[in-house]
C-alpha cells in the first residue's frame, strides 16, 4: 500500500486522504480535514459543522444539493456558498480508487460549479470531468454518481428513508442497476420500444387500410351513380335545345343573349348572368334608395335656392349688425352708470365728512345750525343732483331694443339654415342620382354573351324600377336553366366515364387488399413484441425476485442485530409486477401472527431509521466490487439506545474491511463507544476522529486526534 504524503501512514485504496473547504456553508475561512484512516470518526455538537462536512463532499462529487435547493423560498436565495462571504464557494479533496490517486476541486456557488479533476497527476479536460469522476466511482453499476451515492455511500438524515419512501417503481430500477442488472433493463426497454414502434405500425396500417376501404367504397358509388345517371340522362343537343327555349323570353325584357351551340359554353354565359344579375341588383338598390330621397326633395329649383340663400345670407348679416350696435349701446350705458354711482358714492362720503366740523351756529349770521337736517338736506339733494336714475331708464331702453334685436338675428340664421338644408338634399339627390346613371352606363357599356340591349328611357324613376326588376327576374331565371344545362351535362359526362372508374374500381379493389394484409401482418407484429415486452419485464422481475432473496440472508442479520421492532422481526420488499412494470414495496411482518405492515406507516420514527439503515448497508454489501469504495454517515445513531449502537458499531467494524467508513454523531458517550469500537485491531487499519467543539463566524472549531494502531495483545484493552 502506498503512503499518505501528510503523514507516512498505509493508504488503503478507495480510502479519502484529505478534504479542504472554504467559503461553503458553515465554512468560512479555509478548513483542512486529514481522512487518511480506514475510519474516521466526526463527533461534536449538533450546529457547530458536521452536517456542512458532510454537505461539503456531497457538493463536491456531485456539484449539489437537492435537499437545500428543494427548501429555497426564491430562486436567489443563496444555500451554497457561505453567508458571510462573497467569493465563490471552493471544496478539494483527494482518494485513492484503484490504485489511482484522484484529486477533485469544484468551485462555484448556487447559480452552477465547476469541477477539476486530476488522476495521477494528469488534469483532465474540462469538458469530460464529470463523466470521468462518475465513471471512476459508479463502477459498472449503470447508475448515476448522484443515484449510488445517495443509496449506498452517503447516508444523511434527509435522505435516511428514501429506500423506504421511494415509489415502488423507482425502487425496482434502482435495486436492477445497483445489483448490476443494467442488461436486463436495457433488454426490456429495447422490447418495450419494439412494441411500442410496432403499435404505431399497426395504427399507420389500420389507418392505410380504413383509408384503402374508404376510396373502394367511394369508386363503388361514383360507378353507381355514374351508371344511372347514363340511363336517366338526354343526349347533349337536346339539352343544349331546351336551353335555348329557356332563353327565348329574354329579347323582350331588353336583354340581348348568345345562345351557346356547345356546352363548351356555358361556364362563359354562366358567367355573365352572375356578373348581370349582381348589377342589376345594385342598380335596383340604387333606384329605391333614390325614390325614398325623392319625397324630402324641395319644391325650388337649385337657382331659386341659391338666390333665397343670398337673400337670407344678407338679412342674418344685417341683423348681427344691429345685434352688434345695440350690444354696444347697452355696454356704454353701463359705463355711464358706473361713474354716476362713483360720484353720488363720492358725495355722501363729503357730506359724512364735512357735517360733523360744522358748529353749533354759524360764524356768519351766528343762527343755529340743526346738523341732522343740513346733512339729510344734503345727502338727499347729492342723490337727485346724479344722473343715476336718467341712466337707469335708457339702459332698460337699449337692453329691449338688443333683446329684439338677438331675436331678429337668430330668425335671420334659422331661415339661413333652413336653405342651406334644403340645398345639401338637393346636392346629396345629385351624387345619388349620377351614381345610378354611371351603373346604368356600366351595364349598358358590358360585353359578353348575355347583355343590355339599350339604355334606360327618361320615363321617371317608377319605370326604371319596374324595369330593372324585370330584367333582374329574366337573368336569374336564365342563370338557372344555365347552371342546371350545365349540371345535367356534367353528369352526363360522368356516364360516359365508366370505363375510366372500372379501372379505377380495380385499383382501389388491390390497394384494399394490400392495406387489409399489411394490416394482418402488423397486428400479429405488434402482438408479438407485445408479448416479448411484457415476458421481458416478467423475466427480469423473476431475476430481481432471486437476487433480493439472495441478498435476504444479509438484510435479516443486519436487521437482527438492530432489532427495531419488538413483534415486527422479519423485513423484505415483495416484488410485483404492476401496470405493465415491476416494482418493489418494503414489508415488516410478524411471522407469529401473519400481519404484514409498510414501515414507513407502521414503525416509529427511531424504529424506521433503523429499517432504512438496515437496507442501506446492505446495498452497499451486496454491490460488492460494483459499490462506491467508501461510506459516509451522518448521525445515523440518531434516536437509537445502546443495544442498537452496539450493533451497528459491530456492523461498522466489518464494514470498514473493505470501505472507508466515514461517520458523524452528536453523542459523546457514542462517540466514545465507537472509538472504543473501531480502534485499529491490524496494520493496515487507521482511525481518525475529528471532534468539531464550536462555530463562530470564521467556521467550525475543531481538533484531530489519530487512534494508533493496538497489536494483538493489546486487544484485551477494548474488550
Amino acid at each position: 500500500m502506498s503512503k499518505h504524503p501528510a503523514d507516512g501512514l498505509p493508504a488503503r485504496d478507495g480510502c479519502w486522504q484529505w478534504l479542504q473547504v472554504e467559503r461553503f456553508r458553515g465554512f468560512q475561512l479555509p478548513a483542512y480535514f486529514n481522512l487518511g484512516a480506514s475510519a474516521v470518526i466526526v463527533h461534536g455538537p449538533n450546529g457547530t459543522g458536521k452536517t456542512s462536512f458532510f454537505d461539503a463532499i456531497q457538493w463536491l462529487l456531485t456539484g449539489d444539493l437537492p435537499r437545500l435547493r428543494e427548501l429555497r423560498m426564491r430562486q436567489t436565495d443563496e444555500y451554497i456558498r457561505n453567508a458571510y462571504s462573497r467569493e465563490p464557494a471552493h471544496v478539494s479533496g483527494e482518494f485513492l480508487v484503484r490504485g489511482q490517486v484522484i484529486r477533485v476541486s469544484r468551485t462555484g456557488d448556487r447559480s452552477g460549479s465547476d469541477l477539476s479533476l486530476q488522476i495521477d497527476n494528469e488534469r483532465i479536460d474540462s469538458t469530460t470531468t464529470e463523466n470521468q469522476l462518475e465513471e471512476l466511482l459508479a463502477t459498472g453499476t449503470g447508475t448515476s454518481l448522484s443515484e449510488s451515492l445517495f443509496s449506498s455511500a452517503l447516508l444523511q438524515q434527509d435522505n435516511l428513508r428514501y429506500v423506504l419512501t421511494a415509489s415502488p417503481g423507482d425502487r425496482f430500477e434502482q435495486m436492477s442497476r445497483l445489483l448490476g442488472l443494467g442488461s436486463l433493463e436495457r433488454f426490456e426497454a429495447d422490447a418495450a420500444q419494439s412494441a411500442k414502434a410496432q403499435d404505431v405500425a399497426m395504427k399507420l396500417a389500420r389507418k392505410t387500410a380504413a383509408d384503402a376501404q374508404e376510396r373502394l367504397d367511394s369508386v363503388h358509388g361514383e360507378v353507381a351513380v355514374a351508371e344511372e345517371e347514363e340511363r336517366a340522362l338526354p343526349a347533349t343537343e337536346a339539352l343544349l335545345a331546351g336551353l335555348a327555349d329557356d332563353l327565348g323570353p329574354l329579347p323582350a325584357a331588353g336583354l340581348d343573349v348568345d345562345v351557346p351551340t356547345a356546352s363548351g359554353q356555358l361556364s362563359g354565359l354562366s358567367k355573365a348572368a352572375w356578373l348581370l344579375e349582381g348589377g342589376l341588383r345594385s342598380l335596383l338598390e340604387s333606384l329605391r334608395h333614390l325614390q325614398q330621397m325623392q319625397v324630402d326633395l324641395p319644391e325650388e329649383a337649385e337657382d331659386v335656392l341659391l338666390s333665397e340663400r343670398d337673400r337670407r345670407a344678407a338679412r342674418h348679416a344685417e341683423a348681427t349688425e344691429e345685434l352688434s350696435l345695440r350690444s354696444a349701446s347697452v355696454e356704454s350705458l353701463q359705463r355711464v352708470l358706473a361713474g354716476a354711482q362713483r360720484d353720488a358714492d363720492q358725495l355722501s362720503q363729503l357730506v359724512a365728512l364735512a357735517t360733523p366740523l360744522l358748529g353749533e351756529r354759524c360764524p356768519v349770521c351766528e343762527q343755529e345750525i340743526n346738523t341732522d337736517a343740513v346733512r339729510a338736506r344734503l345727502l338727499d339733494r347729492a342723490v337727485q343732483a346724479s344722473a343715476l336714475n336718467v341712466v337707469q331708464n335708457e339702459i332698460t331702453t337699449a337692453r329691449t331694443a338688443r333683446d329684439e334685436a338677438e331675436e331678429a338675428a337668430l330668425a335671420a340664421a334659422d331661415a339661413l339654415a333652413t336653405v342651406d338644408a334644403q340645398r345639401a338634399v338637393l346636392s346629396k339627390w345629385r351624387v345619388s342620382r349620377q351614381k345610378a346613371d354611371d351603373e346604368w352606363r356600366q351595364l349598358v357599356g358590358a360585353q359578353g354573351p348575355l347583355r343590355l340591349a339599350s339604355p334606360p328611357n327618361d320615363d321617371g324613376l317608377a319605370l326604371q324600377v319596374r324595369l330593372v326588376v324585370s330584367m333582374l327576374e329574366a337573368v336569374s331565371a336564365a342563370r338557372r336553366s344555365v347552371d342546371a344545362t350545365s349540371s345535367a351535362l356534367a353528369a352526363l359526362a360522368r356516364g360516359s366515364r365508366l370505363s375510366v372508374l372500372g379501372e379505377e374500381l380495380e385499383l382501389a379493389q388491390e390497394r384494399a387488399a394490400v392495406a387489409k394484409s399489411a394490416l394482418e401482418t402488423a397486428a400479429r407484429d405488434a402482438a408479438a413484441a407485445e408479448a416479448l415486452s411484457k415476458a421481458s419485464t416478467k423475466a427480469r422481475l423473476q431475476v430481481i425476485k432471486r437476487r433480493v432473496a439472495a441478498l435476504q440472508p444479509l438484510v435479516d442479520d443486519i436487521y437482527s442485530r438492530f432489532e427495531p421492532h419488538p413483534t415486527f422481526l422479519h423485513f423484505q420488499f415483495d416484488s410485483e409486477i404492476f401496470r405493465n412494470k415491476g416494482t418493489l414495496s418494503p414489508r415488516a411482518e410478524d411471522e407469529t401472527s401473519g400481519v404484514t405492515v409498510s414501515p414507513s406507516l407502521a414503525f416509529s420514527s427511531a424504529q424506521t431509521n433503523m429499517t432504512a439503515l438496515t437496507y442501506f448497508l446492505a446495498l452497499g454489501w451486496a454491490t460488492g466490487e460494483r459499490a462506491i469504495p467508501f461510506v459516509f454517515l451522518d448521525d445515523p445513531l440518531q434516536d437509537m439506545d445502546d443495544v442498537n449502537v452496539l450493533a451497528f458499531a459491530d456492523l461498522a467494524r466489518h464494514l470498514r474491511e473493505d470501505r472507508q467508513v466515514i461517520l458523524a454523531t452528536h453523542e459523546r458517550r457514542f462517540a466514545a463507544l465507537l472509538r472504543r469500537k473501531l480502534a485499529p485491531r491490524a496494520d493496515d487499519e487507521r482511525l481518525r476522529v475529528i471532534t468539531f467543539t464550536g462555530w463562530s463566524r470564521a467556521g467550525p472549531e475543531y481538533h484531530e486526534d489519530l487512534v494508533d494502531y493496538i497489536p494483538a495483545t493489546d486487544l484485551r484493552l477494548f474488550a
